[in-house]
């Protein structure tokens, strides 16, 4: 955590009051300039509202919004459990190639479906580390204004894109675009549970009254707290340092598994998603049919992964999500050196990942 971020909660730990559901006027502010500067987007302070995490944002948005909601898939664990807890009804596409967004695909699929249609994207994406560009999320948002369709976007890795620029749906659909985000990713505060949301003008009254009959509010000391966490060079900082991190590790993990699993370049986020799809045979051999046989066994061999079945996949499809986040982050951050090697830097400064990843390679050579 930014040490100036842990000062300024302590420094407000003394505020005991209940406060706006919608979240205090200086903190939206702070939030709407920060969307700006970063992702280009005009929000209206007033169609801010802040939460315990962006994930109970996405559970009120699916309560208060009607329709037949569609996730694309691979998708992050929650959706689908949060849409059968709402009592909505919910439907998963899937890709020809599950590691690659086909927004043609997409489309096709949707236009098939009948009523009211609710989208719900994530990119950088968990689990893949895959991400949408500029024209794919144009084409997105020119079939959901023409047919109606709501998207809620969550952007929450927006600040950690490796290529060009995080490009929102928002700025091309904003009267029909859901935005959630937080600091659980890029300022690495998960653990506080601190969320926002942009809505159109009409459902962000319709959230903030569902706010104010759940939660009541964020806890006054995280509102002030986190209007530092929205403003100044310091955090843009942290944030633009924190993604060099992440990169770095990221591309060496792709470059030490391409020859031995199918996986995608990442492009954002801190997830891969490794596939031994094309060892069906080998790994049937010694008992692995399914995703979660293949964790299990990692498992054994000494590491952590999830098995696509938890996001969505058949147990059939043999990979796995990695989250490569496991090190000393203060450590880490204080002594990153962009001269240092790919090879040199994950050693050195990661050696957990480092000897992960040599388990992985040597899992798929025996094989």
């Amino acid at each position: 955590a930014p040490d100036f971020l842990v000062d300024s909660l302590r420094y407000n730990a003394g505020n005991t009051h209940y406060l706006s559901s919608r979240g205090i006027p200086k903190l939206r502010s702070a939030i709407a300039s920060f969307y700006k500067e970063f992702f280009s987007i005009n929000a209206n302070p007033e169609n801010i509202v802040v939460a315990p995490g962006s994930k109970e944002l996405l559970f009120l948005s699916m309560l208060a919004l009607e329709g037949k909601w569609v996730f694309p898939t691979p998708s992050w664990v929650s959706y689908q459990a949060q849409a059968k807890m709402a009592g909505r009804e919910h439907k998963r596409i899937f890709f020809k190639d599950p590691y690659v967004f086909d927004v043609s695909y997409l489309i096709k699929e949707m236009s098939k479906l009948d009523g009211q249609l609710n989208l719900l994207i994530n990119y950088p994406n968990n689990p893949t580390g895959q991400t949408l560009t500029k024209s794919q999320i144009k084409k997105l948002a020119y079939f959901a204004r023409n047919n109606d369709v709501i998207v809620l976007s969550d952007e929450i890795y927006g600040n950690i894109s490796f290529g060009d620029k995080h490009y929102s749906i928002f700025r091309e659909y904003p009267e029909g675009t859901i935005v959630t985000g937080g600091v659980s990713k890029d300022r690495s505060l998960g653990g506080w549970r601190f969320g926002v949301g942009i809505f159109p003008e009409n459902l962000a009254k319709v959230i903030t009254s569902l706010a104010s009959e759940t939660y009541s509010c964020v806890a006054a000391p995280m509102q002030y707290a986190m209007i530092s966490a929205y403003e100044g060079g310091r955090i843009q900082e942290y944030i633009h340092k924190s993604t060099k991190i992440h990169k770095k590790i990221g591309n060496f993990i792709y470059s030490e598994l391409k020859n031995y699993y199918s996986l995608a370049k990442p492009m954002g986020a801190f997830y891969l998603m490794p596939s031994l799809n094309h060892k069906k045979e080998e790994l049937a051999a010694i008992g692995i049919r399914t995703s979660t046989d293949l964790a299990d066994a990692l498992m054994r061999a000494g590491v952590a992964v999830l098995p696509a079945k938890v996001f969505g996949l058949a147990d059939s499809e043999l990979s796995f999500r990695m989250a490569y986040i496991d090190y000393d982050g203060k450590k880490v951050f204080s002594e990153f050196d962009e001269n240092l090697s790919p090879e040199e830097f994950v050693k050195e400064k990661t050696p957990q990942i480092w000897q992960g990843i040599q388990i992985l390679k040597d899992f798929a050579k025996a094989l």
